[in-house]
């Protein structure tokens, strides 16, 4: 894909946009969920400053959530974390999971195994899993983070469908905030959403963590990690 996409680049403006969209699609529509985001990783698609798992991963956007997960997980009295995609660990490695038993997961079989080996400890273990599929272990919370914003609908749907059969009792998940009007997108590319509108429609979260993102010159400024009861995602999603 490289290859390609340094020919792409060197039309440049609008035309290379349009073009590099095209082949994007093309290439997203013959994958798997497992290898659209095995390729985005090898490729470093995102390109990230610090971390292969994007920007959004990157050390300067990540300050205040460091900070503020361990102090929910406490008034929560969380005990197991489930962090679905784990990615690349490389902020989550210094947030204080002393009080947790903290499984890591993905969908891409070499960052668990590159976790694995540099990370694994004492409360902290990896594993490789499918959002879209399951079987999720049981846990007290999990946590999906710059995950659902690369979903179509239909997966979105799949991954909340598997959240809901799954013994866990608290989501803490990527939403943005404001008055945004939700699109579908094909797997592998991104937009920014709000689970509360349509089509996702979820009730009012019990908190959000605003992030404090400063990608995009503000332009995602509303971006939070939101709470819900699973139980709660249920009962909204059983009345639709």
């Amino acid at each position: 894909m490289s290859g390609l996409k340094s020919a792409l680049a060197s039309v440049g403006g609008g035309v290379y946009r349009k073009l590099s969209d095209k082949y994007a699609s093309i290439q997203l529509r013959s994958k798997s969920t497992e290898d659209v985001f095995t390729d985005i990783f090898k490729e470093n698609f995102w390109q990230g400053k610090d971390s292969v798992s994007g920007t959004g991963s990157d050390l300067d956007q990540i300050g205040l959530i460091s900070e503020r997960l361990p102090v929910l997980f406490k008034a929560l009295d969380v005990r197991s974390v489930l962090d679905l995609p784990c990615g690349d660990f490389l902020w989550m490695k210094d947030v204080d999971l002393s009080d947790v038993e903290y499984v890591g997961a993905d969908i891409v079989k070499e960052l668990i195994a590159d976790n694995v080996v540099n990370f694994a400890r004492e409360g902290v273990r990896f594993e490789h899993l499918n959002l879209l599929d399951g079987p999720l272990p049981a846990t007290n919370l999990i946590l999906v983070r710059d995950c659902l914003v690369h979903f179509s609908y239909a997966d979105i749907d799949r991954a909340l469908n598997t959240i809901c059969n799954s013994d866990i009792e608290y989501l803490l998940v990527t939403s943005y905030t404001g008055e945004r009007e939700n699109k579908d997108i094909l797997t592998g590319q991104w937009r920014a959403i709000n689970l509360e509108r349509a089509p996702f429609n979820l009730p009012k979260p019990l908190q959000a963590i605003n992030e404090g993102c400063t990608e995009g010159d503000g332009a995602f400024a509303d971006k939070a990690l939101a709470l819900w009861r699973v139980e709660d995602i249920r009962q909204a999603r059983a009345a639709r």
